[in-house]
């Protein structure tokens, strides 16, 4: 497949890197060790991917500490990983939900938590998405507040989610996007994405930077990690100024 063009693969399927749960809420997908085989293999040819957890169901905080932990050794080794993508669970339509099996997806605290912690915990991946599609436009302009730097793609037709009962998920337009960055005052400019073309062997996406401006990475996280005090004085003397390489100070709107 990448001799006749494969550059890149999507992160999904991961769902929770823990089989026990997998077990109940997809099994017939792969099991994480297959998951986990896939994914470096890939990698090791040279075709990126993004990463996901999706969460909210019939997880702990246990077997979402396991997944990152699971993503987080793999980047180590292949250096392939694009992007994390926090997917909220949405419940309302899904058989899962109706025969008793999940609760009825995160809060919107559980939504913030999981972004903050995934960028401090992830500090090897470059960026952390912050989806409009599962969360909603609002939390996603917050969860740019809490540690993401990516607004994802404006869609134009989602189904998976719109048939689990999400509303709203067909289309965001680029100008709403840039309207959602500026009232949390960061200007935007535009910045080629690296994905191959099979043609062309360039970057064909284009993507709306959107800079962070003069916050700190400490007041960056303060307002979401306050109420987890012991969190927060655990991580704070590592947020002062920005340790992590693969912290970049701007956010991604995807324009494809």
């Amino acid at each position: 497949m990448k001799d006749a063009g494969l550059g890149s693969l999507c992160g999904t399927a991961a769902e929770i890197l823990v089989d026990e749960v997998r077990s109940i809420i997809c099994p017939g997908k792969v099991t994480t060790e297959e998951w986990v085989r896939i994914i470096k293999e890939a990698h090791s040819l040279g075709i990126k991917s993004t990463a996901t957890i999706m969460y909210g169901h019939c997880d702990t905080d246990t077997d979402r500490v396991s997944h990152l932990s699971i993503l987080r050794e793999i980047q180590d080794q292949t250096g392939g990983f694009t992007e994390f993508v926090p997917l909220s669970f949405i419940h309302m339509n899904t058989p899962l939900y109706r025969r008793g099996l999940s609760r009825a997806g995160a809060t919107g605290r559980e939504d913030l938590l999981m972004t903050s912690v995934s960028r401090l915990f992830l500090d090897n991946i470059p960026h952390i998405q912050a989806s409009w599609v599962k969360t909603g436009i609002k939390m996603a302009q917050l969860g740019l507040l809490a540690g993401a730097d990516d607004l994802g793609g404006t869609l134009f037709e989602e189904s998976i989610s719109k048939g689990a009962g999400a509303v709203n998920t067909d289309y965001l337009d680029p100008a709403e996007m840039e309207r959602i960055a500026a009232d949390i005052g960061r200007p935007s400019g535009r910045e080629q994405r690296c994905i191959n073309s099979s043609d062309t062997g360039k970057s064909i996406e284009w993507e709306i930077i959107i800079n962070r401006g003069a916050l700190s990475v400490s007041q960056f996280y303060r307002p979401v990690l306050q109420p987890f005090s012991g969190l927060f004085y655990l991580f704070e003397p590592l947020l002062r100024g920005n340790p992590f390489p693969g912290l970049r100070q701007g956010m991604r709107i995807h324009g494809c």
